[in-house]
């Protein structure tokens, strides 16, 4: 939700760690990044190179909405 209500714009992993599980970001956990990777394959977004959500490096994840 968090992604589609900030289309075009990155969402850093934080933001989506506190949203999502309710708790602050240990800077360790891999959660958001399994979840995202679950919504690609959802999505049916190429997990080589994906189109539809992007990672940012250092910073966070960016739905693109021109790729719908």
């Amino acid at each position: 939700m968090m992604l589609a209500l900030n289309a075009g714009r990155v969402v850093d992993r934080n933001t989506l760690f506190e949203q999502i599980l309710g708790r602050p970001y240990d800077g360790l956990g891999r959660s958001i990044d399994v979840r995202v990777s679950k919504l690609r394959k959802k999505l049916g977004d190429n997990e080589t190179s994906p189109e539809m959500i992007k990672t940012v490096w250092k910073q966070g994840y960016c739905l693109i909405p021109d790729a719908f």
